[in-house]
């Protein structure tokens, strides 16, 4: 039997040396925000919340919605969201209502990718190594023993492929904790600010109807003024005339 050449596994770049410069860093990142709404409003704000993270290319791991009438209601979401997306996901979270709270944290996890990256390079090796054994075997007990050492490789480079894609996720995925919680304070402000709109419009369309009304009782009046303005010309011409036909 032919032994093949070892080589890392598909979808993993090579291993670099453990502390090599230009190495990149693997970082797990997680962020939580607490949004206000108005209590009726906490269902349509944990929606909007549902489909922002689809369109940041993640999804919603987990959803817990409380409404109660008359009483508090909140809402909680676990989001997964690619980590290459994680600001603007958040900036976009943080537009959907005012932030209460908000917190981020990352964790440097390069040592554990790196050992696990190097545990399945040691298992392909050690499979690699077997298969040569098994090319120059020569009895029957030799070929056995070597065939059951490759099935147990086998296994333990499923599991550290296993193992390794875990820690890439984890590297290239955040977790987001989103809470909105209702909030009568938020409904009270909505309310007076609703009230105070309604307000001011009756107070410019009351202005109004007063200017209309002026402009109609000035505007005859005028039309007097110049009338008589007129008159009053036209009399003092006349006197004129008579005064100076009498010389």
């Amino acid at each position: 039997v032919a032994a093949p050449a070892t080589s890392a596994p598909t979808g993993f770049a090579p291993l670099a040396a453990p502390g090599a410069s230009g190495s990149p860093r693997r970082q797990q990142r997680s962020a939580s925000v607490s949004l206000s709404a108005a209590p009726a409003m906490v269902q349509a704000v944990s929606d909007s919340v549902a489909r922002l993270a689809e369109r940041s290319g993640g999804f919603v791991q987990s959803s817990h919605v409380q409404l109660q009438c008359g009483g508090s209601s909140e809402a909680t979401l676990a989001l997964s969201l690619p980590s290459a997306r994680l600001e603007a996901a958040l900036a976009a979270i943080g537009r959907l209502a005012p932030v209460l709270d908000e917190s981020r944290s990352l964790q440097d996890i390069t040592g554990v990718f790196d050992a696990a990256h190097q545990r399945l390079a040691d298992a392909l090796a050690e499979r690699g190594a077997l298969l040569h054994a098994l090319s120059r075997a020569s009895t029957e007990a030799q070929i056995a023993g070597l065939r059951e050492r490759l099935s147990r490789v086998r296994r333990t480079i499923a599991a550290q492929q296993s193992a390794l894609r875990v820690v890439a996720t984890q590297a290239s995925t955040s977790e987001v904790e989103v809470s909105v919680i209702g909030n009568a304070t938020a409904s009270a402000e909505g309310l007076s600010l609703r009230r105070g709109l309604h307000d001011a419009g009756h107070v410019l369309l009351v202005g109004l109807i007063a200017l209309l009304i002026a402009g109609a009782v000035l505007v005859p009046l005028s039309i007097l003024l110049a009338v008589l303005f007129l008159a009053r010309r036209m009399w003092l011409r006349q006197a004129r005339e008579r005064a100076l036909g009498e010389l």
